[in-house]
């Protein structure tokens, strides 16, 4: 069953926003489709709960749940299932799951790519500094 909850926010990368391309064209970015709502719907799927999930992503399950339910409410039909025994995808989950791991995947891979260029250029700073005379040291 499905609720209707207020927006939720779900982590720094909230800004990245999403656009899609179909037959060729661009559609613009919806603005609720962000990359952290589709890391929760990946890591419920993927743990095989809502609370597992929480865990893993340092939120409530709580904020889990609403952050799938957005989504759910956002796209339309329900993307999965949950028994007090586990999740279940629908159909259209099982549409949305296998692209949107492989973008959690590329952002965390672009973000680790982006770490490494920050490392790399942070051990070409030489600093030096001059005890001769009229030159103050800092």
């Amino acid at each position: 069953m499905r609720t209707s909850r207020g927006p939720v926010s779900a982590g720094a990368d909230d800004q990245l926003r999403l656009a899609v391309t179909h037959r060729h064209r661009s559609i613009p970015a919806a603005p609720w489709l962000t990359l952290g709502a589709l890391r929760c719907f990946v890591t419920v799927v993927e743990t095989g709960g809502f609370r597992a999930a929480a865990d893993q992503l340092g939120m409530s399950a709580s904020q889990v749940s609403r952050v799938v339910a957005e989504l759910e409410l956002r796209w339309g039909p329900l993307l999965v299932r949950s028994t007090r025994r586990r999740i279940e995808l629908t159909a259209a989950g099982r549409k949305l799951v296998e692209p949107a791991r492989e973008l959690v995947w590329n952002a965390d891979r672009l973000a680790g790519f982006g770490m490494h260029l920050w490392a790399a250029a942070s051990r070409h700073v030489e600093a030096g500094t001059s005890t001769s005379p009229g030159n103050p040291q800092h």
